[in-house]
């Protein structure tokens, strides 16, 4: 599937989101571009914190809609806000694709939190090992 189609897909579902979700990013092999047919559809994404729902009742809902759409099951939806993998969350905000943006400067703060944090972290582990 070409990344404009898929892209109009993620809209279309995030459309009756736009109150829950503040921005999303594909990541992986799709987002890499080294997917086979074998590859799952990663997506992640940033919650507002007005929302109504838990985030598991959201994360439910958005792998059944993505699923319909897709027509597929082997569909990750990973919740940013809640995430504590500074490792996949560094590798989602430098090689993921922004898919969905409703407020460029909370996702623009939260990217610039999570690279200082990597960069801390990466620094400490660094140290730690006694490079």
């Amino acid at each position: 599937m070409k990344h404009d189609s898929l892209i109009s897909h993620f809209l279309s579902v995030f459309e009756k989101y736009k109150n829950k979700v503040i921005f999303s990013y594909l990541f992986g092999s799709l987002a890499r571009g080294d997917y086979s047919p074998l590859s799952d559809i990663d997506i992640a994404v940033f919650l507002s914190k007005k929302k109504k729902e838990s985030d598991f009742d959201i994360k439910l809902s958005l792998y059944n809609d993505f699923n319909k759409i897709f027509k597929r099951n082997d569909i990750d939806v990973l919740i940013l806000n809640t995430t504590k993998n500074l490792i996949l969350l560094d590798e989602i905000v430098r090689n993921g694709l922004v898919v969905y943006d409703t407020c460029p400067e909370i996702r623009e703060e939260f990217e610039i939190n999570i690279l200082h944090e990597a960069i801390d972290f990466k620094q400490q582990r660094l140290l730690f090992i006694g490079i």
